[in-house]
């Protein structure tokens, strides 16, 4: 097919037969042969090779790879086998497998290896390998792919990628994990669901020590290797149970490659109504007020938004989507009380205690100028100011000392309070680096804790922050806060983990996975490095064609892809997009016509570029970069009041399944749309919110009725029975 239809059922494979039984003709031929198998000391089988061995499954596969490519050659006698054998199409391995070439097509039951859903690089002949002619006089090269990839690898590992995640699968999956670790792997559930393998398949049939001849021991060892294993059975009696459908609360996960028309793609249109799910306030920096200018910085949380204006000074706003309720007219002219939302988004000024420099309880006096200190940081630029994804902690170069980079701690007061203010909590450390810094950005060393709104709050993960300094190196810093002993107060490590070298320019811009375990480092002048994490190893160089002497302004890395994201300016008004495999290979470019002001990744795969511009949000799939939604810069302003002007946005509560999208223009205003379907959401969160202002109601009623008991009664009652 010339798509990949995921909404259509017929698309998937029936998990709950092994691959040997999908084929009804070659499923008879099976049975009949095993129940026809008679032998005094072999059990019967209805499969003579495993989905999964090493030199029949992972080195057939990833034979194009080092080192699978010589361990190939040496299973073969110094030589690759014959080209007729090797693995050239997707489709001939899946006909092979899967019994579509007739009943008789022979016992192949492979299951696919991790790399088919993450690395393409095993699709290519890069090593341009001699893997001979077939016998139709067709030179193997390159895998050949399904017509609905377009030739690309890239593509194809991430449709088969999308497939995994889809919902369709998860509700399916248990079926093939009772086949493989649970009930149906052994016994007499195994036969009825035709999933017997041979013998040696299974760790405890054969014990080796009772073996004495070392011949025999040596070649029932080798035969095992050869047939694979089954691995050890996790459930022997109960079902897998299948995984249950989302809650309803949750807002609709983000599929970037849906078509424009689907539903799906709403989530990125406001709730209805329009003017109702619009909010804007004012970016007014908790000590030094409103600043006119494009803010250097922008989170978004599950209750809060978080900026750096132009002048350095922090900013937070509350949002909510509040329910109002509206009496309307009904059939027969009756006011009726129906509940409507609203979008809200709340100025939050600095506590009284800081402006008036009185006693902060717990940590002494902390008077307006310190605050004022730890919480601006001066005119900085845009790439030197980045803020934590929890909005917690905000990294940026320290505009008094050349090289200095400053980590200060944020605190939100009762989160869970829409009207609860935020203060810097001090500085986390100020470490000093080798040369001025150019960029500066932080990234959760973790995976981001749960969004439910219900659940508690979460330690806060650690935070890797990426320095580029303009001798072109490059450091990470690490930030301690989920590791830290009781009080957790975050610190910036004094040495950094690794330093990155290989340019020969300022570095402007970076990313970290540490999924991948990599960095992404861009030069001035154009030059893109991938280093390793661990001992920070240069491992290629990232190169367009020809090569681009624009430097990249953003950098994205996509670890469930492996692809990097550039956006590089071109001229004044025009930008350059490009993705490349972390092999090195460029998968896509395309222009667009204006200049990008930021960009992030979204989606449950990360599969999706957000990019801004002045006068535009656009959703680009990765990684071939087609157009999947364009939103226009007029929905973030009031009816009347013209397109306003794109210097940031954010995602919130989180990237992958956004229930409100944050956008701040370059007149220091910050406007947030509520997208479709974040009403249950954001009714959660109420609730949650109520729940824990009743609870500390509760407790501070135990408090003060204790306390006047003690003064009613005398000291005495504080140490009797209550």
């Amino acid at each position: 097919s010339s798509t990949l239809d995921l909404d259509d059922q017929k698309t998937f494979r029936d998990l709950t037969k092994p691959m040997g039984a999908i084929n009804a003709d070659r499923l008879k031929e099976t049975v009949s042969r095993y129940d026809a198998f008679d032998d005094t000391f072999m059990p019967k089988f209805h499969y003579g090779s495993h989905y999964s061995t090493a030199a029949g499954v992972v080195v057939h596969y990833l034979l194009r790879l080092e080192p699978f490519g010589k361990l190939h050659c040496e299973l073969q006698g110094g030589r690759f086998d014959v080209a007729d054998r090797l693995f050239a199409s997707v489709a001939e391995a899946w006909e092979a497998n899967s019994g579509a070439r007739g009943e008789k097509a022979g016992n192949e039951v492979k299951e696919l290896t991790p790399e088919w859903y993450a690395s393409p690089a095993f699709l290519v002949n890069a090593g341009r390998l001699p893997l001979g002619t077939s016998q139709d006089g067709h030179a193997i090269n390159d895998v050949a792919l399904p017509p609905w990839a377009a030739g690309s690898p890239e593509a194809f590992c991430a449709g088969l990628r999308a497939a995994l995640e889809h919902e369709h699968t998860s509700q399916h999956l248990h079926g093939w994990l009772d086949l493989v670790f649970g009930c149906k792997q052994r016994g007499p559930a195994a036969v009825e669901a035709r999933n017997v393998f041979f013998y040696l398949c299974y760790a405890d049939q054969v014990d080796l020590d009772a073996i004495d001849d070392p011949k025999m021991r040596a070649a029932t060892v080798l035969q095992a290797s050869h047939f694979g294993q089954c691995p050890l059975q996790l459930s022997q009696r109960r079902p897998w149970a299948a995984r249950g459908a989302p809650p309803v609360w949750a807002p609709r996960p983000f599929d970037a490659r849906a078509s424009q028309d689907d539903p799906r793609l709403s989530l990125l249109a406001a709730a209805a109504p329009a003017h109702d799910a619009l909010a804007i306030a004012r970016a007014t920096g908790l000590f030094h007020g409103f600043r006119a200018g494009a803010p250097l910085a922008l989170v978004a949380t599950a209750n809060r938004v978080i900026v750096v204006d132009a002048g350095g000074d922090v900013v937070a706003l509350a949002w909510g989507y509040d329910p109002l309720e509206d009496d309307e007219p009904g059939a027969d002219d009756v006011p009726r009380t129906t509940v409507k939302r609203k979008a809200a988004l709340r100025p939050l000024a600095a506590p009284e205690e800081l402006v008036k420099g009185s006693p902060v309880p717990g940590d002494g006096v902390l008077d307006r100028a310190a605050a004022r200190r730890a919480c601006g940081f001066g005119a900085l630029a845009k790439s030197l100011v980045s803020i934590a994804s929890d909005g917690r902690l905000i990294v940026a170069a320290d505009g008094s000392y050349a090289g200095a980079l400053r980590a200060t701690a944020i605190e939100h007061w009762d989160p869970h309070d829409p009207a609860g203010g935020v203060r810097p909590a001090g500085e986390a450390g100020v470490v000093a680096c080798d040369a001025p810094l150019r960029y500066v950005r932080c990234v959760d060393a973790e995976a981001t804790p749960s969004t439910d709104p219900a659940e508690a709050p979460a330690a806060a993960p650690d935070v890797l922050v990426l320095a580029g300094c303009a001798d072109g190196s490059a450091s990470v810093w690490k930030i301690d806060r989920a590791s830290r002993p009781w009080p957790r107060r975050p610190r910036l490590r004094a040495q950094p983990e690794v330093v990155l070298r290989g340019h020969g320019a300022a570095v402007v811009s970076g990313a970290l996975s540490p999924k991948l375990g990599c960095s992404l480092t861009a030069a001035a002048d154009g030059r893109v490095l991938l280093h390793a994490l661990d001992g920070g190893i240069l491992l290629r160089e990232l190169a367009t064609t020809p090569p681009s002497s624009s430097a990249a302004a953003f950098a994205e890395l996509s670890a469930p892809l492996g692809v990097a994201c550039l956006a590089r300016p071109v001229g004044d008004d025009a930008t350059l997009l490009d993705v490349h495999a972390v092999n090195g290979s460029c998968v896509a470019e395309t222009h667009v016509s204006a200049k990008v002001t930021d960009c992030r990744l979204a989606g449950v795969l990360s599969d999706a570029l957000v990019v801004a511009t002045a006068g535009a949000l656009e959703v680009r799939r990765l990684p071939d970069l087609s157009l999947a939604k364009r939103i226009d810069a007029a929905q973030f302003a009031p009816p009347g009041c013209g397109r306003p002007n794109l210097s940031a946005f954010a995602l919130a509560p989180d990237v992958h399944a956004p229930a409100a999208l944050a956008a701040a223009t370059d007149d220091g205003l910050v406007a947030l749309r509520v997208l479709a379907g974040a009403g249950p959401w954001a009714e959660r969160r109420a609730q949650q919110a109520a729940g824990v202002s009743g609870m500390v109601t509760k407790r501070a009623a135990q408090v003060f009725g204790f306390a006047a008991g003690v003064v009613a009664r005398g000291p005495n009652y504080a140490a009797g029975p209550r």
